[in-house]
């Protein structure tokens, strides 16, 4: 792994030794391989840390600077998510929320900034705006040319802002997407009654197996169009009121009522 970080000329930049075997497909693409307990990037040893010492040597880097916003290109999803799970299971590490303001998404910052265009992965955005190219699968150079192309457009700290979440809301994520992932087992003896999308709907919306057996338990067919159909503040469906579903639903249970 390799991690990456800049403010104008000050890099901190750290290759990090993983405890699981990187993937072939992983390696094709980012030319980092371990053999023999050595880090290599495209056949060349690197000296790497652990992702421990990472941490502690990124939080040391950070007290250089006053509340900064780490911004990361489609951040909300993938950076900040790997960085919080990383400091959470190294509290030995600090507090990520004591040292940072939170993020910004870059990638949303720029939807703001050049709106209705087809593609805003980071390659495409600094080859149609400033006719460069770079080492995309270099996290140095991912975080240099995200700098340089933020600066081209004159992104406002207003923007910046307005994109931004803090640590608090990344925390919130992991553990919607933990109960998610349970929810989504647990209903796996659903997959052969419902399509995979509404499985993970459901999932989604915070309901398991069990939570639709009770309602069938309760109500029948009406207490599983009920839990699935419910409103939530903002006026949504918390999963579906389809009625081909709950029907399909309704008939898996009654089928293992009957049974028993």
């Amino acid at each position: 792994m390799e991690f990456a970080c800049i403010n104008k000329n000050n890099i901190f930049h750290r290759y990090v030794l993983p405890d699981a075997p990187i993937h072939p497909k992983a390696t094709a693409v980012t030319g980092l391989h371990v053999a023999s307990g050595q880090l290599f990037h495209k056949k060349n040893p690197v000296v790497s840390v652990d992702i421990k010492t990472c941490l502690c040597d990124f939080v040391i880097w950070l007290q250089s600077f006053h509340n900064p916003l780490l911004v990361c290109h489609n951040g909300k999803c993938f950076d900040s998510i790997i960085l919080v799970k990383a400091f959470l299971k190294h509290p030995e590490c600090g507090n990520l929320e004591d040292h940072i303001s939170g993020f910004v998404d870059s990638l949303h910052v720029f939807k703001d900034v050049l709106p209705g265009r087809t593609t805003y992965r980071l390659e495409s955005l600094v080859s149609e705006s400033m006719a460069k190219s770079y080492d995309a699968h270099s996290a140095t150079e991912d975080v240099k040319i995200l700098q340089s192309l933020t600066a081209f457009h004159n992104v406002s700290e207003d923007i910046l802002l307005k994109h931004s979440f803090n640590v608090h809301f990344v925390k919130n994520s992991i553990d919607y997407r933990l109960k998610s992932g349970e929810c989504l087992t647990s209903l796996q003896p659903l997959q052969n009654c419902i399509s995979s999308y509404m499985l993970k709907k459901i999932a989604h919306s915070g309901l398991n197996y069990h939570h639709l057996q009770l309602a069938f338990q309760r109500g029948g067919a009406e207490g599983i169009e009920n839990i699935l159909g419910e409103k939530n503040d903002d006026g949504q469906v918390r999963a579906t009121r389809t009625k081909s579903v709950i029907a399909k639903i309704f008939d898996h249970f009654n089928a293992l009522n009957q049974k028993e």
